[in-house]
């Protein structure tokens, strides 16, 4: 399953700001956000994969204050 990481900075106020993204691609040939997702004719409705799993990692804001 692909992923795709987005870098936050976390605000002493508990907001969040999405700063950086990043996919990673899994390599499955059922996965239909893969480079290597199957380009023949199938059924791929029912055999495919069609989700990103998002990861989130928290970054230091600009007062340095980590989250």
């Amino acid at each position: 399953m692909c992923h795709r990481l987005v870098g936050i900075t976390r605000f002493a106020c508990g907001h969040d700001v999405p700063m950086t993204s990043n996919t990673e691609d899994c390599g499955s040939t059922t996965c239909i956000y893969s480079a290597n997702h199957s380009q023949s004719a199938h059924d791929c409705a029912s055999t495919c994969t069609s989700w990103y799993v998002f990861s989130v990692f928290v970054g230091e804001n600009s007062d340095g204050i980590q989250g």
